[in-house]
């Protein structure tokens, strides 16, 4: 058989990527049941993935063809499949294996429903629970949650959406005031959804209790028309999520029984009075669930797989010179290539370890509310906006450099990154503007810092405060600066010393007769600085924590240790200013920083490819013909090249544009 024509199945692995597997200085497998918490946990992600390949409904196999409506059909299709199947197998809808068949789908499904299964379950009575949980599950009823204006976002306070209780008939009265106040953005609203859960400002004998949740019919049950008062639309084409509806919302007056807020925590009395229990934070606690999900599965997972796409395409790719005369390199030979990728990889770690404990923070927050603790909110609030500001920020630009490093071929759809791209792009908006949760964390350290020189005991994340670091770093050596205290002291004292110039800068200029709200915009920049620092820090010391709490398994923790280092190292080197600003290295230390970083980049050279391999994600997930397990880059692209519908049918456009040009002037060739 002609080489053009060689199957996928019939081939070998290509030998430049073979021989990166072989001689493994650590057990892959062992370090994916790590990722993984456990091999029981490998074995039944394992089996809900091969359930999907196998399945003839939830084929990928002509994705980068389709059409958004085709894609949109498509997404619907599965999650109705998805959900027979989850039924078929007997699943637990809160189980493990509901979580590896979403992944597994890689977004190809309606998730918002989820989200407006998850707001009812954490905001709902235990009778609202129980009225609308089984419609909902059973698909009953299709919901979203409309958060989201034209005017606001981030800033929920500023949501202009109203919610109006009138006491005569026992009634909300739902309404978009102005065009700002209009839901705009939110998936499953534009063709889908039955029902949302509505946020809006609560209004109640003329007083004005701030953002609550409202559960809206906006639908027919019977023919799915909008119902009266109800204009709901899909928004149009966006940068990616082809296969989401994304819609808008007016509502006019809309009339809702009281029994429709959520009030699990809130509640207005028959005579309109406001009752409240706990938090007002608590009405954020949607958004904030959201942000703990999105960063394993949606954000981390798009940097995992551009990682090993670009990875295995830099151990095939060979280009130019090294040395004259000779074979030309892979480009992963190349220095400047292992700086590009292997930091990225080493954050995927260090992003795997924080994403779990966020999730396992996350967890714990949520018991002690439902114990009517509070007091944790404020703490993981913060938390979620920087860690997920953070990763979404680095995550979206790795991805776009994984895109680059893999030169013109990433720019093809059938590379698989510029979909990972557009998709992850959009988490440094949604759930939060990326600049603005920084800055929600600023002001909780700020509050933290000045609490400090009074209270011995500050929430756990903000504890360094309360003991500042003194003097400068001692290393001196490349040595030295692997070890893991060397290096989170530095970073502990980076956050501190932006975080005490910040947070005094602002109390200098309102003791200068600045207006607290001047002082706070005028010192914004340093704060977001500030606030990365602080979640920079807690990324590194527990990437540490989690290496520390490993089982004795010496090459695994040999090569985590490696990576841990260079994610610290990578960091350092990347913003020297922030070290260097306060004094706290020197350049003669910087110099030895970047030896020891350098250093560790050929050193993970040589596991790079294994490194990715531990991902697990199968050739039907990555989607990428750059990316393949057989490293068969070339004979991939011709392959999906000839799979292209355009290429067997006869366009039209040459029948009605070209054709009568070239018939007009006959070539005398």
């Amino acid at each position: 058989m002609a080489w053009w024509k060689v199957s996928a199945a019939r081939r070998d692995v290509n030998p430049d990527l073979a021989s990166e597997r072989e001689r493994p200085s650590f057990n892959v497998e062992t370090l994916t049941n790590i990722l993984d918490v456990g091999v029981e946990e490998t074995r039944i992600r394992r089996a809900v993935v091969s359930l999907v390949i196998k399945d003839p409904i939830f084929s990928r196999e002509y994705m980068y063809f389709k059409t958004p409506s085709e894609r949109y059909e498509g997404a619907i299709r599965n999650t109705l499949h998805m959900q027979r199947k989850i039924k078929e197998m007997g699943w637990d809808e809160n189980g493990r294996e509901v979580k590896y068949i979403y992944r597994a789908l890689n977004g190809e499904t309606d998730v918002v429903h989820n989200v407006f299964i998850k707001t009812i379950n954490a905001l709902g009575t235990d009778e609202q629970i129980a009225k609308w949980m089984p419609l909902a599950m059973d698909y009953k009823i299709l919901g979203t949650y409309a958060q989201t204006e034209l005017g606001h976002g981030t800033y929920l306070r500023g949501l202009e959406t109203t919610a109006t209780f009138d006491p005569t008939t026992q009634e909300f009265i739902i309404d978009t005031p102005q065009i700002a106040a209009i839901k705009w953005w939110p998936g499953g609203l534009g063709k889908n959804s039955t029902h949302t859960v509505v946020v809006a400002q609560l209004y109640s004998n003329g007083q004005k209790y701030g953002i609550h949740p409202f559960i809206v019919q906006i639908r027919s049950l019977k023919d799915h028309s909008p119902l009266p008062g109800i204009s709901v639309g899909d928004i149009g084409p966006t940068m990616g999520f082809e296969m989401l509806d994304n819609g808008y919302l007016i509502m006019r007056n809309i009339r809702i029984p009281k029994e429709n807020m959520l009030s699990r925590y809130s509640q207005v009395l028959p005579d309109g009075s406001y009752v409240k229990s706990g938090s007002d934070k608590i009405n954020y606690f949607s958004m904030t669930a959201v942000r703990v999900s999105i960063l394993r599965d949606e954000v981390l997972e798009a940097l995992m797989k551009a990682c090993t796409i670009s990875v295995r395409y830099s151990a095939v790719r060979r280009q130019s010179e090294l040395k004259p005369g000779e074979q030309e390199p892979k480009i992963l030979d190349y220095q400047s290539q292992q700086h590009k990728l292997l930091p990225l990889v080493a954050t995927c770690y260090a992003f795997d370890f924080t994403s779990k404990y966020v999730n396992k923070f996350n967890e714990d927050v949520f018991s002690e509310i439902n114990r009517e603790n509070f007091t944790s909110l404020p703490e993981l609030h913060a938390l979620t906006a920087g860690i997920k500001a953070l990763a979404t920020e680095i995550c979206s630009n790795g991805v776009e450099v994984c895109r680059k490093a893999c030169g013109g071929h990433g720019y093809s759809l059938y590379s698989g990154l510029p979909s990972l791209y557009t998709k992850v792009t959009a988490s440094c908006t949604y759930e939060g503007e990326n600049t603005v949760l920084h800055l929600q964390g600023a002001r909780f350290l700020v509050k933290c810092f000045a609490a400090a020189q009074s209270e011995p005991l500050l929430p756990t994340s903000t504890a360094y405060l309360s003991s500042p670091s003194a003097g400068e770093c001692q290393a001196m050596t490349s040595a030295d600066f692997l070890n893991p205290e060397v290096y989170l002291k530095a970073y502990e004292c980076r956050a501190y010393r932006l975080i005490a110039s910040a947070a005094n800068k602002m109390q200098k200029l309102v003791q200068s007769g600045v207006e607290q709200h001047l002082a706070w915009n005028s010192t914004s920049v340093e704060l977001v600085k500030a606030a990365i620092a602080h979640s920079h820090f807690l990324s590194v010391k527990i990437f540490i924590s989690a290496l520390n709490s490993l089982p004795d398994q010496p090459n695994v923790k040999a090569v985590l240790k490696r990576l841990c280092d260079l994610y610290a190292l990578h960091g350092i080197f990347t913003s020297a200013g922030d070290f260097l600003q306060h004094e706290y290295l020197s350049g003669k230390q910087l110099d030895v920083v970047t030896t020891a970083y350098l250093g560790l980049l050929a050193e993970l050279r040589k596991d790079a490819v294994l490194l990715v391999d531990a991902f697990d994600f199968t050739d039907e997930q990555l989607l990428s013909a750059l990316g393949m397990y057989d490293g068969n880059v070339y004979h991939s692209l011709l392959e999906w090249a000839q799979k292209n519908p355009e290429n067997k049918e006869a366009t039209p456009v040459f029948q009605t544009y070209l054709k009568p040009y070239l018939q007009s002037n006959p070539s005398k060739l």
